[in-house]
């Protein structure tokens, strides 16, 4: 089994979509949840693509105008085709807090996994496990990680 490390972009475009999903929760203490289930084409070609996603977010605003966000994102979504079969699995979750000067204080945990077979030039398995912190506007922990093996 060989290991190494894989390309960020596919991943880092689910979590920006999911933290874009995060940072647009209501300012109110009811939390808001978001399912979908459904699948469609794959762009144009003869794959397919489902999503079978959770997300929960809530929000508050505090009498000194401070805004604090939270988010709990689970997701499974899978790509089918002739001689292709993709899954990806993952949650994440995150709290965000605005102040008055923008963001104050952002926290960021997800784990995933991807089992690709035949649907690039090779098959393999990836875990991607990711944390970031933010705070008074410094980055101060931040850690991605990608590890592959081909199946």
């Amino acid at each position: 089994m060989s290991v190494r490390r894989a390309s960020r972009a596919p991943m880092m475009a689910v979590l920006i979509v999911v933290a874009s999903f995060a940072t647009s929760a209501s300012a109110s203490a009811a939390a808001q949840v978001v399912k979908t289930n459904y699948c469609e084409p794959f762009f144009n070609t003869n794959l397919t693509v489902c999503y079978d996603t959770h997300l929960v977010t809530a929000g508050t605003e505090t009498p000194s105008g401070n805004l604090s966000s939270t988010y709990s994102y689970r997701y499974d979504i899978t790509l089918r085709g002739p001689g292709c079969n993709q899954d990806l699995q993952g949650a994440e979750r995150g709290h965000f807090l605005w102040t008055q000067d923008g963001t104050q204080e952002q926290n960021f945990i997800a784990r995933s996994t991807s089992n690709a077979v035949n649907c690039g030039p090779e098959s393999e398995n990836c875990t991607y496990s990711q944390h970031l912190h933010y705070a008074n506007g410094a980055y101060q922990l931040s850690r991605y990680e990608v590890v592959c093996a081909e199946p």
